[in-house]
């Protein structure tokens, strides 16, 4: 993960380096990513990119964290109402491209890149133990939310679909 000190940098240069980061993850894979186009536009040198991160991947590790926590930041009590919300609002989702390149081929190659890392905070935050509605109900809506991105033609029969499982499951809460 990232090194400690990125916690101690200024804001400006923090914002700076996740714009840079989030603008070559939303064109590039993670490995066609340059770390010469993400240090020239966040304005640092070479050497402070390497001060900041182990590599790419590491780099790619701390902005997509940033980026899943922003979006969560606002969710709902009911996962699937805020679900449909995000998917409804896709196009004009400040972290589309970004998004978009991650379910289009950055999100195999980073789980291949954690499968051979001992632990990460990504990692372990994902693979929390969790009761079964809760997976379920997480497992269709990100589910969903790839799918809305890989086929934004099918909007309307994911939202049908998603309002489907959460009927049958307070269906199944009723009984």
């Amino acid at each position: 993960m990232a090194k400690d000190i990125l916690t101690r940098i200024k804001t400006e240069k923090k914002q700076n380096l996740k714009a840079a980061l989030i603008d070559e993850f939303s064109v590039y894979s993670i490995a066609d990513a340059q770390v010469a186009r993400i240090v020239a536009q966040a304005n640092i040198s070479r050497g402070s990119f390497y001060t900041y991160f182990e590599d790419l991947y590491d780099a790619y590790e701390w902005v997509l964290e940033l980026v899943m926590t922003e979006i969560h930041h606002d969710q709902v009590v009911n996962p699937f109402e805020a679900t449909i919300r995000f998917i409804t609002g896709i196009e004009v989702n400040p972290y589309y491209d970004f998004l978009k390149k991650y379910y289009q081929v950055n999100e195999s190659l980073f789980n291949t890149y954690l499968s051979h890392k001992a632990t990460t905070n990504f990692a372990t935050h994902t693979k929390q133990n969790l009761d079964t509605k809760l997976w379920l109900e997480m497992l269709v809506s990100h589910e969903s939310i790839k799918e809305a991105f890989l086929q934004p033609d099918s909007t309307d029969q994911i939202i049908n679909r998603l309002t489907t499982v959460q009927d049958l499951l307070n269906q199944k809460e009723g009984h």
